[in-house]
Formats: structure tokens, sequence, C-alpha cells
């Protein structure tokens, strides 16, 4: 099947938009699966997953200056704009309040799907933001990881680097964002 989104995604990137239709299918599911990683209905002010995979697609598929190398890369580029959608929902809602308490949505940094811990999601991507310029690939690899929800395998195929350096990477940012986002 990965080999088959590959090839849809190439004949996408090609300009031959029939074969869009061919894609929903087959990433829908896992799209659906990302979105429940990164947000909980309750938690994120009432954001539904479903909403959100549809927006995300919509951001991807519609964007014409698109084109994804494999699968992985695609579901990089998702992890992008989940993330980009529940940012813009979190300071809509904030400004909406006018200084109110911000929102909280699950983040357990080793174990995406333990609600233990949880952060808000402005704070997160402040941070996220801070870390991109002390050390980029970090940053981007806790992307990839919390919103797009790929494994250290995919995050590290994405990012060019070994699964080592990927876990190490992982393990140093978990640290780092720790500290930056526990009250």
């Amino acid at each position: 099947m990965t080999q088959q989104i590959t090839e849809i995604l190439e004949r996408i990137a090609k300009g031959h938009e029939a074969s869009i239709d061919q894609l929903v299918p087959m990433v829908y599911d896992q799209m659906r699966q990302i979105a429940q990683g990164a947000v909980r209905k309750e938690a994120a002010g009432g954001c539904d997953p479903t909403e959100l995979v549809h927006e995300a697609y919509m951001r991807l598929v519609g964007n014409e200056n698109l084109a994804w190398e494999s699968r992985t890369h695609f579901f990089a580029a998702c992890s992008v704009v989940i993330r980009r959608i529940l940012v813009d929902q979190a300071r809509s809602r904030n400004r909406q309040k006018r200084g109110g308490e911000f929102q909280r949505v699950d983040f357990e940094v080793a174990q995406p799907q333990s609600p233990e811990l949880s952060v808000d999601l402005l704070a997160l991507d402040e941070a996220i933001v801070e870390l991109s310029e002390l050390a980029p690939r970090q940053a981007k690899l806790v992307e990839l990881r919390f919103f797009g929800g790929l494994t250290e395998t995919e995050a590290a195929e994405v990012l060019g680097v070994s699964k080592r350096t990927a876990a190490g990477d992982w393990a140093t940012a978990r640290a780092w964002l720790l500290r930056k986002i526990q009250p």
C-alpha cells in the first residue's frame, strides 16, 4: 500500500487530478489517527478530528505548488498542516476570550497516546518555534512525531538521518520541551 500511495502522489504531482480521488480512501484512516492523536475533542475547545482531517486534506491537495516524494513525505506535510490548523484555532479561541485561560491539549512526550501530561497548545507552539532557532532538526522531529504521528523510523527517513540520530534528537528535544512547557 505504501508504494501505491507513493505512485498516486507522483501522479498528482504531475497534474493528474483524477488521482486525488484514489488517494482519499488510502490515507484517510491514517490522517484520522494522526488527528485523534494530536487533539482530544473536549480538550481542544470542540475541535473534531474529522473536521481537522478534512481541513488538512483540503490544504494539502488544494495547494498546487506541493509535490510529495513519498507516503512519508506526504504525512510529514500533513503534520505541519495539522499543527498550523490547531495553533490557528487556539489563537482564535484566545482572541475571543481576551486573555482567558488557555485551552489544554493532551501532550505526552514519551508516549503520545498517554493522557497523563497535558500542555497548552500555544505554549507548545512557542516552545517549538524557540527550539527551531536552537536546533531546527529537533524541532522538525517533534513536529513530525507529535503532530504527524510518524514513528521514529519514519521521521528519521523524512529528516535524512539515522534512526539512532533521531532517537538522540527525540530524547534531547523531549527534555528541552518539558523544561519549557511545564508550569
